[in-house]
Formats: structure tokens, C-alpha cells, sequence
């Protein structure tokens, strides 16, 4: 999970008091109108101008109650977190169905919509034909924008129990796109929102992709199909607290789902967000991980390092000596794991996810 942002105007205004005579950064009236030019200018900016990527790969479970899932999202009926059967680790297990449009997983996060933002939401997930009924009218996956003013000015976009990519709004829909979709394949699907032209017009265009990601979920994205609609809505067009949410079920033909993704401007009353592993580094100790093997070049005494699966067990570990080594970790099962580097008295020296994949 990360995020990515640019806070120049923060470090400006930094730059702009340290000119200041040392004088004035005494003077009462002069700390006041710097704190006021600080909450005005730069706490806006900071909540409202930047546009931010939370990936969450739903591998971080320490238990049923304290996991990516449990943590970010709100609701999900039938939405299980698991450690295993995932792109590279957990992954969520869907239901048989849903109540569509209820059962939603709700994410923490919202996004602001106007003509200066655009948002992409996306989602994983592994297409099985075996428990697909065609009665329900069921989805494999389907995306949610509701705006907090009135969810019934929603975007929703569905892969469909007959493989048709489907975009629904509250005054249009698209005519249904077929799709080509083979069992065990991994997708991955995203809709794009962009606010197109202002008032008086307030047109919103959104388009879906779907992306194959082969067997494994992961090779090259190959496209797999697309679809758009375009459409005016003004409630939506401004609204600053848009909803972000998701369902699949398994008679729509998705067993599993993986790697959520959240890109645009998020609103005020957002959550927080940590990836819940920490990064720790050391310039005296690199790592470099190819062809499923550790690369360790250490300008330090000795250190120990140990592998960790999601789960927290220890997978292996050894010593890292001063100068060059290597190991070979190609007796591990596949998926994602923590490394840690630490010194003998087990101060930490360097944290890091690595993904092994032995074919």
C-alpha cells in the first residue's frame, strides 16, 4: 500500500519565514499572520490538492479482526480476507451472491469530483466458471461511485455473470460490451471517472477497461476489453465526498478478489492510510532481490537476517557477513514475504517486501 502526494507549497512558506528578520518571527502580529497564511493556504491544499495511489493488496492478517480488509473497509457481507490463494499472498473470497448495491465493501477513503480531478478505481480479480448462475443476474465484480449528497447519482461498472463489461449512471447506461474471460484467469478491472466540461453542461465521462493477467496474475496486463459513457450530472460533477465501494460474488464468475487500487483527490473526512508494514532502511546495508535470490552488500559488521510470510512465521534466516553475499531462495513457497536485516543485539536495520515466485 502507498501514497503519493507534493507538498511544495508547505516547504515555500518554510523558505519564506526563514527570509524573515529575526525580528519579526518575534513580533506576535507577525507569528499570527504566519500561522493564518499556513492554516489557510496549506492545510487546504494538503487535504484537498493532492492526488494520491493506495494500493491494498489485502496480504497484511494478524487476525480475522485486524487485517487489510477488516481495517480500510466498512460492510463487504460475505467478503472474507484470507492468507493464501492471492496474486502473491491473501487475498478476499467472495460469496455465492450478493444483495447488489448493499452488500458493498466500502472503502475509507473518498474522492472529490470537478473539472480539475479525475479519479481510477480498480480491482483483481480471478474469473471461475464453475459456480456461475445465470438466473441471478449476478456480477463477477462491480465498482460503486456514490456521491454523499445522494447516492442515487451513482457511476457503477460491472463485469456480468455473460461476460459483458457494463456502465450504469443514474440518468444512462452503455450498451454492454462482451468480453472474452477464461477460467482461472486473473483480471483486472478499472474504471476511470473524468469531469469533462463544466456548468452549465457538468458532463462526467467514465470508461472501463478490463485487463488479463494470465494464470498467475502476474504477467503484462493484455487488454481483454473496453467500454465507455459519458453523461451530464451536476450533483455528481461537484460533489466532495464521493463514495468508493465494490462487490463480487462467485455466481457472476469471481472467486476471489485482490489488489484494490484508489487514485484521485481524496476528501477531508478520509481515513488515514499506512501500508501496516513498516520501511526501514540503512545506508550501510543494500539489498538486491533477482531471480527469486537475496543480493546482500553489507559496508557493516556482521548481521543476521530472517524471512517472514504474511502470516508473521518465519520462513528462514541466516547471517549476512561484511562484504558481499548472496541466497538462494528458491525452496520457498511462492508469495509475498517481510525481510528483515538486524545486528546482534536485534536492533533493526533494514525492512523490506519482497515477492518470490519460483516457477
Amino acid at each position: 500500500m502507498s501514497i503519493t502526494g507534493n507538498y511544495v507549497t508547505f516547504d515555500l512558506l518554510i523558505w519564506c519565514a526563514g527570509k524573515l528578520p529575526h525580528k519579526a518571527l518575534k513580533n506576535s502580529s507577525m507569528n499570527k499572520l504566519i500561522h493564518f497564511i499556513f492554516l489557510f493556504f496549506v492545510a487546504p491544499i494538503a487535504i484537498y490538492g493532492q492526488s494520491v495511489i493506495e494500493n491494498i493488496a489485502f496480504d497484511n492478517y494478524v487476525s480475522p479482526v485486524d487485517n487489510d480488509f477488516a481495517n480500510y473497509f466498512s460492510v463487504g457481507t460475505g467478503l472474507t480476507q484470507i492468507t493464501t490463494n492471492g496474486i502473491v499472498g491473501g487475498c478476499l473470497t467472495t460469496p455465492l451472491t450478493v444483495n447488489w448495491g448493499n452488500d458493498n465493501a466500502i472503502y475509507c477513503s473518498k474522492y472529490i469530483d470537478s473539472a480539475s480531478y479525475s479519479n481510477t478505481t480498480r480491482i483483481s480479480f480471478k474469473y471461475d466458471t464453475t459456480q456461475i448462475n445465470t438466473v441471478n443476474y449476478d456480477r463477477a465484480v462491480s465498482i460503486f461511485l456514490r456521491p454523499s449528497a445522494d447516492f442515487n447519482h451513482y457511476v457503477i461498472a460491472s463485469i456480468m455473470h455473460d461476460k459483458k463489461i457494463q456502465i450504469v449512471s443514474y440518468f444512462a447506461a452503455n450498451n454492454p460490451f462482451p468480453v472474452t474471460l477464461q477460467h482461472n484467469h486473473w483480471y483486472e478491472f478499472i474504471l476511470n471517472t473524468s469531469y469533462t466540461t463544466p456548468a452549465p453542461i457538468y458532463q462526467v465521462t467514465t470508461n472501463a477497461q478490463l485487463n488479463d493477467l494470465g494464470l498467475t496474475g502476474l504477467t503484462p496486463p493484455i487488454p481483454a476489453g473496453f467500454t465507455n459513457l459519458s453523461f451530464t450530472d451536476s450533483l455528481l460533477y461537484v460533489d466532495d465526498e464521493v463514495q468508493v465501494s465494490f462487490t463480487g460474488s462467485m455466481w457472476g464468475g469471481a472467486k476471489y478478489l485482490d489488489n484494490f487500487g484508489f487514485q484521485g483527490v481524496k476528501s477531508a473526512n478520509s481515513c488515514s492510510f499506512t501500508s501496516g508494514i513498516p520501511v526501514v532502511s540503512d545506508p550501510e546495508i543494500d539489498v538486491f532481490f533477482h531471480d527469486n535470490a537475496f543480493h546482500f552488500t553489507n559496508s557493516a559488521s556482521d548481521l543476521n537476517w530472517q524471512l517472514y510470510s504474511v502470516t508473521g512465521q518465519k520462513a528462514a534466516s541466516g547471517k549476512v557477513p561484511s562484504g558481499v553475499s548472496s541466497y538462494h531462495a528458491t525452496s520457498l513457497e511462492n508469495g509475498l514475504y517481510l525481510l528483515e536485516v538486524t545486528n546482534t543485539t536485534g536492533a533493526v536495520h533494514l525492512i523490506e517486501k519482497v515477492v518470490i515466485s519460483n516457477k
